[in-house]
């Protein structure tokens, strides 16, 4: 990965600065910043990190997109939670979202 646009990566996992410092970099808040400004250079274990999160996504989405291309009903959560793994989620799931997957309540289903 030649180039990385960790803002735009932060926002599509949809996190805060203060999370992708804690979750991705390991950092303070400062720092990552610093990095996303292009003040600092991203250090190559989080860009390791960072590439390992989205393959992860990926790994999570795809079947899931699969489902919802072959018709299959395709049902979301958008519960609150904390963590990498729920970012992870939570982002796969706003974009089933914007491609026409229902949500938990459009399911008639409990949403938390």
């Amino acid at each position: 990965m030649s180039q990385m646009n960790i803002e735009a990566i932060r926002r599509a996992l949809l996190m805060t600065t203060a999370e992708a410092a804690h979750l991705l970099g390991g950092v303070s808040e400062t720092t990552w910043n610093r990095w996303e400004r292009g003040i600092k250079p991203l250090p190559a274990d989080v860009r390791e990190r960072i590439a390992a999160t989205l393959a992860r996504r990926r790994a999570y989405l795809l079947p899931l997109l699969d489902a919802l291309r072959n018709g299959e009903p395709v049902a979301v959560s958008w519960t609150r939670g904390e963590g990498l793994d729920w970012h992870i989620q939570r982002s796969a799931h706003a974009e089933l979202i914007a491609l026409g997957a229902a949500t938990e309540e459009e399911n008639g289903e409990r949403k938390d």
